[in-house]
């Protein structure tokens, strides 16, 4: 017996590199789903199959690079994936067998619940979505298509991103200008723009959709309404939304003006970062982050994030290392980044020195400080460094004033340094 065509086109009972095919679970424009079994545990898992009918180049890559994209994360808010192949000339990958229902079919359920009941849900599922979010962002990637389709509640209540179909890579562009990617009814503003002329957009994008998403979630409806597609651009670009409140008056009032702030037009009027953003959750309202409670990590530093992780995988995966300089007025967060550097770079399991500028800021101040700790730590240093971190020889024809207050070594895993 064999599945239908228009589902998986796979006998059932087939073997797919290490599983079993079980039943079709679904279809979509790139792709079908099926239910499969391990061979060896017997878990059951889904695999994701690209469709045979299909002869792009480009609908490939994407699906290459969302399972590029899912492979290389581990969060509880983010579909996991196991394996990859091919079968039949199409590519494929296994992820995790999600249980319960899409957000789709949750906010029409919570219809028939109390408001209140109703508004801890979506407020649980914003919060697990911005942690999601906040994962990926700090690892360089965009999803560019957050909907309720693409959020999956499970039967445990937790909600989990899905679909990185359309995800930007960094250092990876698959869509062509002219091309409109992510669900038109929660996409933002800038990705009209940017992806009708070309360009690309940073992680403020998924906020604004989150945010439309979360306008769905309050009322029931979406933040805008239109007959056409050019119609409903063009209520992103240019119209206002009605605050839920509006529309449903028991709407929590931080969720209301949360919601807001997400869908505002400016990227730089919506908050700086999904971390910003679950901050202001944790607050329970957007007083109030006062010069008491400053957020407990990173806020607005996503692409900064991004690339020290890149920095510090760099030497885990045994690369030759990376030098770095961060530099900027008093008061940025400077430090901040530097204990986040310092907090990645162990999670990893690599070694750090670390040493604080001298205050008198001479020349070199803070390289010689670093290349003292370095020394002390049992890695001999060349001449010319042993120079300069005795400030003897004439290293420049002008002194150099080191401003640093402080700066850290990464030391990769066979104790080679980044240089």
């Amino acid at each position: 017996m064999t599945l239908s065509p228009e589902s998986a086109e796979i006998p059932i009972g087939a073997v797919v590199g290490r599983y079993r095919t079980l039943r079709a679970l679904g279809r979509g424009g790139m792709a079908t789903v099926i239910e499969v079994e391990h061979l060896d545990t017997g878990e059951v898992r889904a695999l994701k199959l690209l469709r045979g009918d299909l002869e792009d180049r480009e609908v490939e890559e994407r699906f290459r690079a969302e399972f590029k994209a899912l492979s290389s994360l581990d969060h509880p808010n983010v579909l996991k994936v196991f394996d990859a192949g091919v079968y039949d000339g199409r590519a494929w990958f296994v992820m995790e067998r999600l249980t319960g229902q899409d957000l789709r079919e949750a906010i029409e359920d919570w219809r028939q619940l109390p408001p209140a009941e109703r508004f801890v849900l979506a407020e649980a599922v914003l919060t697990d979505v911005a942690e999601a979010l906040a994962y990926i962002h700090e690892r360089g990637l965009v999803h560019r298509d957050i909907t309720p389709g693409n959020i999956r509640v499970t039967e445990g209540g937790a909600a989990k991103l899905m679909d990185f179909g359309v995800v930007h890579l960094p250092g990876a562009e698959l869509t062509t200008v002219g091309e409109m990617v992510g669900t038109v009814a929660y996409i933002a503003p800038e990705q009209i723009s940017h992806e009708i002329n070309g360009g690309r957009v940073d992680g403020r994008a998924d906020l604004y959709a989150l945010g439309a998403v979360l306008y769905h979630m309050l009322t029931g409806r979406r933040p805008f309404q239109a007959t056409t597609v050019p119609g409903l651009l063009e209520k992103h670009l240019s119209a206002a939304p009605k605050p839920p409140r509006e529309l449903v008056p028991t709407v929590p009032a931080h969720l209301n003006d949360i919601a807001l702030r997400l869908l505002e037009k400016d990227p730089n009027r919506r908050y700086g970062s999904a971390r910003h953003l679950l901050d202001v959750l944790r607050a329970k309202g957007p007083r109030r982050l006062s010069l008491k409670g400053f957020p407990s990590r990173t806020a607005g530093r996503t692409a900064e994030l991004a690339r020290l992780r890149a920095l510090v995988s760099g030497l885990k995966s045994g690369g030759r290392g990376a030098a770095m300089l961060l530099e900027g007025p008093s008061g940025l967060g400077k430090s901040r980044l530097l204990r986040e550097l310092v907090v990645m770079a162990r999670d990893e399991g690599l070694k750090v020195i670390g040493a604080i500028c001298p205050a008198n800021m001479a020349p070199y101040g803070g390289l010689r400080a670093l290349l003292s700790a370095l020394e002390a730590a049992g890695h001999p240093l060349p001449s010319t460094l042993q120079q300069l971190r005795l400030g003897e020889g004439d290293l420049e024809p002008y002194p150099v004033m080191a401003a640093t207050r402080g700066a850290a070594l990464v030391v990769g895993p066979h104790g080679g340094a980044a240089r």
